[in-house]
């Protein structure tokens, strides 16, 4: 099957922390966010899905991680009980498209007339 992108339910306003803890830990982690229209010092960007993260994994060949309390995440995202994939292009087309969009002066200039 080889690399794939899973999605993970972190705890409620845990995306950054999650993230930052499941990174120090080795793995590979994708946290969709771009810039906060209203930055609070410290916070300049924001989750676009709030409670939800990345992960890129082969279960085949690396297994399902464990999560420790410290990785701050709740559980997978499943349907029907199946864990579904996403593919590497489709992942590396949102990252894209989040660059584009900060690139351009975020997501309220995008959608102003």
């Amino acid at each position: 099957m080889g690399l794939m992108w899973y999605v993970a339910r972190t705890e409620p306003r845990a995306e950054f922390t999650a993230t930052a803890e499941l990174t120090r830990d080795g793995y590979d982690v994708f946290l969709p966010s771009i810039n906060d229209p209203n930055p609070r010092p410290g916070h300049t960007k924001m989750p676009l899905f709030p409670g939800y993260i990345f992960l890129s994994r082969d279960p085949e060949t690396e297994g399902w991680p464990s999560f420790r309390g410290v990785h701050r995440i709740a559980g997978w995202v499943k349907f029907g009980g199946e864990i579904p994939c996403l593919p590497d292009s489709d992942v590396a087309e949102l990252m894209d498209r989040l660059d584009m969009i900060d690139q351009q002066g975020g997501l309220l200039n995008t959608f102003s007339a």
